[in-house]
C-alpha cells in the first residue's frame, strides 16, 4: 500500500514537473475565477485563520412546498420544503433551505431540520457551502414569527473547496413571514 501511495504521489509530481498539470489550469482558471488559495488571500486569511462574515437573507420564494400534513394534535408536518433566499453582504448569492419543519399550530412553536442548507456564493469567489442545519421557530404564522438556526459541518466547493464554515441565522431583529422579512446570517469560514 505504501508503494502505491508513493508511486501515485511520484506520478503526480512528475506530471506537474513536466508541465502536464499546472496550478493555473482547471475550470476555475478557465473561467477566470480564483482558486481556494486566492479566495483565502482575498479574504486576508492565513492558513488556519478564520474569517468572520455577516450577510442578510431576503425571502425570494418557495421552490417546492413539500408534503404538508396536520395531525389531530394540531402539529403541522412539512417534509421536503425548499425555500430560496437572496443573500447580500459579506457573502452574496443565494441561500436555500431544503428540509423538514414541524410546527405546533396551537402555540406557534416548532423545529426545522435542513438536509442540507445550501449557500450558492457568487462573491467573494464562486462556489457553495452545504451543511446540515437545525432551527427553532416561534410565533408561527403571525407577524411576530421568529426563526433561529445554526449551520455546522459545512464544506465548501468550487473556489471554497477545502474550506469549512459554521453559521447562525435569525430574523429576531425583523420578525414576520412576508417577503420583506430580512434574516441575519453570520458566521466563520476557515
Amino acid at each position: 500500500m505504501k508503494k502505491l501511495v508513493a508511486f501515485s504521489t511520484f506520478a503526480l509530481l512528475l506530471a506537474c514537473g513536466d508541465g502536464l498539470v499546472t496550478p493555473d489550469q482547471g475550470p476555475a482558471a478557465e473561467l477566470g475565477l480564483p482558486d481556494a488559495a486566492a479566495v483565502q488571500s482575498l479574504l486576508g486569511l492565513e492558513p488556519g485563520e478564520k474569517w468572520s462574515f455577516a450577510s442578510q437573507l431576503t425571502f425570494v420564494g418557495t421552490v417546492d412546498p413539500g408534503d404538508q400534513q396536520v395531525n389531530a394534535g394540531g402539529i403541522l408536518h412539512i417534509r421536503g420544503l425548499v425555500n430560496e433566499f437572496a443573500m447580500t453582504g459579506d457573502l452574496a448569492g443565494s441561500w436555500f433551505f431544503q428540509g423538514d419543519a414541524h410546527i405546533n399550530l396551537n402555540d406557534g412553536r416548532g423545529r426545522s431540520i435542513a438536509s442540507p442548507a445550501l449557500l450558492e456564493i457568487t462573491s467573494p469567489g464562486v462556489g457553495t457551502f452545504e451543511c446540515p442545519a437545525t432551527g427553532k421557530l416561534e410565533f408561527f404564522p403571525t407577524d411576530d414569527f421568529i426563526q433561529y438556526g445554526n449551520h455546522s459541518g459545512c464544506h465548501g466547493t468550487g473556489d471554497f473547496e477545502g474550506l469549512r464554515m459554521r453559521a447562525w441565522i435569525s430574523n429576531e431583529a425583523n420578525p414576520g413571514t412576508g417577503g420583506d422579512t430580512v434574516y441575519d446570517l453570520w458566521g466563520e469560514i476557515w
